[in-house]
């Protein structure tokens, strides 16, 4: 009877002290997130797990530098005017005569960077001389603590000049002496290309900025 009583209070006392060690940690996230300015978090936990698996974590030792690295992340981008285009293409520079006719053909990728640390936003897609494929964005350059999803696109071709919109989330994993969390930013850019100059740039739209519905503020 006493083995058996024991046996209820180890029991006991475990379920209590890890019920009271899950509080503990969920309060000093829910504090993190406060100190460096973010909502409180609503992440699915299938949303968790999938920026814990292809996120790789950046750790701080304080949260002074953890808010340096979240402004330099993003307000590198909306300060950013440089654009750099890459071309893997046929003809893709060829003269037009007419406004009307296509200039040539290829892949195109175009980037915005974030000087501030080294990393780029990059929308990629392929021309045919008329039609718009293979809509892509991805993330390059220095991305610890960070990752991306490219999550839909729009386009159009009006004469020689190309549009692009592509819509994605970058994701962050966060270590701040010792307690984590996670969080995901929207992110839009809007790009345009001429293949007849072989001109173009892309730029990110910030979230505040940004009067599409897909779009909203940090969650």
């Amino acid at each position: 009877m006493k083995k058996k009583l024991n046996r209820f209070l180890l029991s006991l006392l475990t379920i209590l002290f890890l019920s009271c060690s899950q509080s503990e940690t969920a309060m000093q996230e829910e504090d993190l997130r406060k100190e460096l300015g973010l909502r409180p978090n609503s992440l699915s936990v299938a949303e968790i797990n999938n920026i814990e698996e292809n996120t790789e974590p950046i750790y701080f030792n304080s949260i002074e530098e953890a808010k340096k690295f979240l402004d330099n992340s993003l307000k590198g981008f909306e300060n950013s005017n440089k654009n750099y285009v890459s071309k893997n293409a046929v003809n893709l520079n060829k003269s037009s005569k007419s406004f009307y006719e296509p200039c040539g053909q290829g892949s195109v990728n175009l980037q915005t960077g974030n000087m501030s640390i080294n990393m780029h936003l990059n929308m990629s897609f392929n021309y045919d001389g008329s039609n718009i494929s293979n809509v892509n964005s991805h993330l390059s350059g220095f991305t610890l603590g960070v990752s991306y999803s490219h999550i839909s696109s729009t386009h159009n071709v009006v004469g020689n000049t190309i549009n692009v919109t592509v819509r994605g989330t970058l994701n962050y994993n966060l270590f701040v002496e010792g307690v984590g969390t996670y969080y995901k930013e929207n992110v839009t850019l809007v790009g345009t290309y001429d293949p007849c100059s072989g001109s173009g740039g892309v730029a990110y739209c910030p979230p505040s900025k940004c009067a599409e519905e897909e779009i909203r503020d940090r969650e």
